[in-house]
């Protein structure tokens, strides 16, 4: 479908996807979040020679065990730059205005990405240089790492606020019920990775805590 843009809303595209996921493709929103990152690299593609960077994307090492993945990292002159696509839709709950399940979907979808965001810091400035599959090698020579989130989301005055306020907000939330549904418990564990990412750069005399928490972006 070629949607005309007056109708391309919040609850009409998600109505979409979810009528189209229960009557014809289950696997729709893998399908789009695939896609979204198919996008933003052909986006990249097409302009690299003009600006001279290079491209990376896909899963790399070191470390193995952890057998990470980069949605997509450029490399300039003086910045490397990490993206990480989220393809998270809003509940029906949050279209409701549940304040609880607006939370929650926030954190699957800008917390899960900027919890690999600073992983990939973690790694490139740990390691000095990541082998991606495809052989292509990024090699960290003191550049400015750069993190950004992307979601197919728009989450209008939220993201209005800068990245790191939201972080440092957000980071300090768990959520308690009395009967936890599994994907309230996925997104207590990622506030609790992602705190103790934060908390392992604080640590670490490698990192200025600041310079981080303030060149990452949603």
């Amino acid at each position: 479908f070629i949607i005309g843009f007056k109708y391309f809303k919040m609850n009409f595209y998600n109505s979409l996807v979810e009528k189209i996921r229960q009557t014809i493709d289950k696997e729709i929103n893998k399908k789009i979040g695939k896609n979204v990152d198919i996008f933003l690299e052909s986006i990249f593609e097409e302009i690299k020679d003009k600006h001279k960077y290079e491209i990376f994307s896909g899963n790399y090492t070191p470390p193995k065990k952890d057998n990470p993945e980069s949605d997509l990292a450029l490399k300039l002159e003086k910045d490397i730059i990490f993206f990480e696509n989220k393809n998270k839709y809003l509940t029906a709950q949050s279209f409701f205005g549940s304040d609880v399940e607006i939370l929650k979907d926030l954190t699957l979808s800008f917390v899960f990405s900027q919890k690999q965001l600073f992983k990939h810091e973690i790694n490139i400035k740990k390691y000095k240089k990541l082998v991606f599959d495809n052989k292509k090698e990024l090699i960290y020579n003191n550049e400015n790492i750069i993190k950004i989130s992307v979601s197919t989301n728009n989450w209008f005055n939220i993201m209005n606020n800068t990245t790191k306020n939201k972080l440092m907000e957000i980071v300090k939330l768990r959520f308690i019920t009395e009967n936890i549904k599994d994907n309230f418990s996925d997104a207590n564990k990622c506030l609790n990775d992602l705190q103790n990412i934060l908390k392992e750069i604080s640590q670490n005399k490698d990192f200025n805590m600041s310079i981080s928490l303030n060149q990452t972006l949603f």
